[in-house]
Order: C-alpha cells, then structure tokens, then sequence
C-alpha cells in the first residue's frame, strides 16, 4: 500500500472493513442525499452545516459531526407540527 494512490488506498481499507473517520466536502455531500456543494455551503452560511475541522486548506468533516448534524436535523424536524 506504500506507491498506491489515494483511491486505491481508500479501497483497500474499505475491502478490509475499516471505516473513515473524515469526509470531505464532496463525500459529505454524497453520503448525506446527494447535497449539491451550493446547497451545503448556504446551509454552513445559515449555522445548519455539520462542525468542521480545517487542516492547512481542507476542510474535513468528521463520522462524529456527521452523526451529531444528522440528529440536529431528525430533531428540527420531529418538533415541527404540521399544517392544519
């Protein structure tokens, strides 16, 4: 696994069943209904994105953040009464 490229190292501990710990923005977007980074980056502007973490000049959002912003949204929208 020391020369392969990302992808191939990616794979390799998915096939081994090593789970990530980070996504990126794009993931995030994939794993979480196929978001558009648009609608990601006007939902972070409006306080409803996942927490963060930036190294150097990435952005990483972490399995914890991404479970955590998942119940804030099944909360928001279990508190909402229909219309009547």
């Amino acid at each position: 696994m020391a020369n392969s490229t990302k992808f191939e190292a990616a794979a390799a501990l998915q096939a081994a069943g090593i789970p990530r710990k980070a996504f990126t923005i794009k993931q995030f977007c994939v794993r979480n209904g196929d978001l558009s980074e648009g609608f990601y980056r006007k939902m972070r502007a409006a306080g409803l994105g996942p927490k963060e973490t930036r190294v150097f000049d990435r952005v990483l959002i972490s399995a914890e953040a991404e479970a955590e912003w998942l119940r804030q949204r099944e909360a928001e929208t279990t508190t909402v009464e229909p219309a009547a």
